[in-house]
């Protein structure tokens, strides 16, 4: 399927629960940088995990000159996208207007899910256009413009490794970063959103609730962090301990250059059981 955007035919990959006769929640799905939407949804079997809980689902596609090797403009990344400014905000508006007009997505139930590069687009989205996505989840991103930019509490789940060589988790340039600017501390990325939920309360601290063993036995562990104050939209961090730059539980071959990828954590079900709970309320508890 084909959208216009920016004066130009931008296309997206439509998969999910895509039939009966009433509009779905929309779950917006983001590559990584230098790959696409079909890689995206067969890494991360989104498609048939968001059909079983009732989402249609959108894998956009970056731009680029390169076929199959895409990226977003989310800020100060990445490569084609970010260096000739591509609105892909609008893309991801006009995406959810084209799909709600045609009767297959729910506008009031629309969320974005993304890997490195998309998962910064992701928290773009939740910044910039608060309006447009009930919250986002982000696997191996980072907040990637400036935080004083989001200024509306958003529900956000992160999951980082700790060993990331490319967005690392202290911030900073990384190890094999492919640009000298520096990212954004993936705990400082929670405590933005934390911040804007608790309003004038004092700043939000982490609390540790939950760590699992390495049942796995990949060298990997997972603690389960929640950011904020009660009643303040959730700010959920999943850090893996030892984890690399990769999809937990992902389905193509690991990348050796991109560190340990962690099976102690299913990142496909983790963002779609988030979603779930957004978009509950407004379904009336069923779909």
């Amino acid at each position: 399927m084909d959208v216009e955007a920016g004066g130009a035919s931008r296309s997206i990959l439509l998969a999910g629960e895509t039939a009966g006769d009433h509009a779905r929640p929309l779950i917006l799905a983001l590559h990584g940088g230098g790959s696409n939407a079909r890689a995206f949804a067969a890494e991360t079997g989104l498609a048939a995990a968001a059909a079983e809980r009732g989402f249609v689902v959108a894998f956009l596609e970056g731009s680029g000159t390169t076929p199959g090797a895409r990226t977003f403009n989310s800020g100060a990344c990445c490569g084609h996208a970010q260096a000739n400014q591509i609105d892909d905000v609008d893309y991801a508006r006009r995406v959810v207007a084209t799909l709600a007009a045609q009767g297959l997505a729910d506008p009031a139930r629309v969320s974005a899910v993304g890997f490195s590069n998309g998962g910064m687009m992701a928290y773009r989205l939740a910044a910039q256009a608060p309006e447009l996505v009930a919250g986002v989840a982000v696997v191996s991103g980072t907040l990637d413009i400036d935080p004083a930019l989001a200024r509306v509490a958003k529900p956000v789940l992160h999951i980082h490794g700790t060993a990331d060589p490319y967005v690392p988790y202290a911030g900073g340039v990384g190890a094999k970063a492919t640009t000298a600017k520096p990212r954004l501390a993936v705990e400082a990325a929670l405590e933005t959103w934390a911040r804007l939920g608790c309003g004038s309360a004092p700043r939000p601290a982490a609390r540790r609730t939950e760590s699992q063993p390495d049942a796995a036995g990949d060298g990997t562990r997972v603690e389960r962090r929640e950011y904020g104050c009660a009643g303040a939209p959730p700010a959920v961090l999943y850090v893996i301990d030892g984890g690399g730059h990769a999809w937990p539980s992902g389905r193509g071959p690991a990348d050796p250059e991109s560190g340990t990828r962690s099976r102690n954590l299913d990142a496909t079900a983790a963002a779609v059981s988030f979603f779930s709970a957004l978009a509950a309320p407004a379904s009336g508890g069923s779909r």
